[in-house]
């Protein structure tokens, strides 16, 4: 349909065109969101009859979230003590499972907060051990329906970058005015790449409705929760606030840059009058 005859061009005014590529985009993203999580689920090879706090912990946040559930569990059970400001110290003997060990020897004489705990366990040979062996017993995706959900995705989202370009190029060959529509594509463009460069490859979040989270919200109880359902299940409500708040890293401050200050080059004492140690008195 052309300005000559009286209408919008597809059936569809400037502002209902860009309303509407504006929807298929987010649609789009939505889309791409949900492939992504799909692709990236995993679960156990076979039905768990029970859990472990450990699995459930790795499971649900990884190694960070089996620090948090050991520090409640030995918190609770006075292997750590926590201080009002959140620093955790070890005066008890070793705790006797496994994994608690591990945590505990990586505190050992130190007093270091929840945050910073996490990251030396990160580096532990045994902790890396438990959560390969996890892997290996879990099933995921194939390599192949991996990449058909990212790349339907992408095709979908190109196809309405493709439908934005062929109405701006009917626009311009037609003298209609299309700077919003350029404006608006660019920015899908840039969301769109963001999404599949920078998104894309972060680890997913974890299938709420995995069997190993299900058996663990139905049957771990006390501190061990926090495996499933993180520091907010710790059951005495004191506490919890500490152990959230030891677990928050601070902000990183700024120091602010001293401006340039240009003093000149310093007083002469030809005249007599310098503030030299060689001057002489008047």
């Amino acid at each position: 349909m052309t300005l000559a005859d009286g209408g919008a061009p597809w059936g569809l005014s400037g502002p209902a065109f860009l309303l509407l590529y504006s929807l298929a985009v987010l649609a789009g993203l939505a889309v791409a969101w949900w492939a992504r999580s799909w692709s990236a689920r995993t679960r156990p090879a076979t039905e768990p009859s029970t859990v472990d706090f450990a699995e459930a912990a790795l499971v649900a946040g990884g190694t960070d979230r089996l620090v948090d559930t050991v520090a409640a569990r030995l918190v609770h059970s006075g292997h750590f003590r926590l201080s009002g400001k959140g620093v955790l110290s070890a005066p008890g003997g070793e705790p006797e499972h496994p994994v608690d060990a591990d945590v505990w020897r990586a505190l050992g004489s130190r007093s270091l907060k929840l945050y910073m705990l996490r990251k030396r366990v990160r580096a532990m040979p045994e902790v890396r051990a438990l959560a390969d062996r996890l892997a290996a017993a879990r099933t995921g995706r194939s390599p192949r329906a991996r990449a058909l959900a990212k790349y339907g995705s992408m095709a979908l989202q190109a196809l309405v970058v493709v439908v934005g370009v062929v109405r701006v190029a009917d626009g311009v060959a037609h003298g209609r005015p299309v700077a919003y529509l350029i404006i608006l594509l660019m920015v899908s463009l840039a969301v769109i790449a963001a999404f599949y460069l920078a998104v894309w490859p972060l680890p997913s979040r974890p299938w709420r409705r995995d069997p190993v989270l299900v058996l663990a919200r139905r049957t771990l109880t006390g501190p061990d929760r926090v495996a499933a359902e993180g520091l907010d299940a710790y059951p005495d409500e004191r506490l919890r606030a500490v152990l959230v708040a030891s677990g928050t890293a601070p902000a990183k401050k700024i120091r602010p840059v001293e401006p340039h200050r240009d003093y000149g080059p310093p007083p002469s004492s030809a005249d007599g009058r310098g503030a030299g140690c060689g001057g002489g008195l008047p």
